[in-house]
């Protein structure tokens, strides 16, 4: 799978920024498998320079559909008109770490979502009717890892939808 993350560009006729379809960051999963679904789930932060991207399909050599969610940072001077136009750009952004689900059929990275720092990650799984999902919660540390931050709350220990997650922008978790 990829993402494609379209930026705003000033636009000196119009006088204000505008979407641009010719300047984009082509975004690849870092561990291609097929039909993992990456990018079916995406979270940006408040600055918009981490990104965070499920694959909640993900395989591994062991367990299928476990699900992996990859986080990235863009560059910080992305914004100084240095964007090449129809190109990739993939030099404009870095994998910063990945994040995997650990069991048959867990769909880690159904939903997601960042804080407004992009300290603070929320990863839903979905599971299947005989293996409920769970709510995960990660801290990315000053060791640059991203490290659980609670334990996961699991469906069998409440009545949690993971369809959907979301942060406040000024949340500590």
């Amino acid at each position: 799978g990829t993402v494609y993350m379209y930026l705003k560009r000033f636009n000196s006729e119009k006088n204000k920024l505008v979407f641009d379809s010719n300047y984009f960051i082509k975004i690849n999963s870092p561990d291609p498998t097929n039909n993992q679904r990456f990018g079916s789930s995406v979270s940006l932060t408040s600055s918009g320079l981490r990104i965070a991207i499920g694959g909640p399909n993900f395989t591994n050599e062991t367990n299928t559909s476990i699900g992996i969610v990859a986080v990235y940072s863009l560059n910080s001077n992305i914004f100084d008109d240095n964007l090449v136009e129809s190109s990739d750009n993939t030099d404009k952004i870095s994998l910063l770490d990945t994040i995997s689900g650990s069991y048959l059929n867990e769909y880690f990275g159904s939903s997601l979502s960042l804080n407004g720092s992009g300290d603070y990650l929320i990863v839903g799984s979905t599971g299947t009717t005989t293996q409920g999902g769970k709510i995960s919660m990660f801290n990315y540390s000053n060791t640059n890892e991203w490290s659980k931050y609670t334990n996961d709350y699991l469906f069998t220990d409440l009545d949690l939808p993971t369809s959907t997650i979301a942060t406040s922008a000024t949340t500590t978790a």
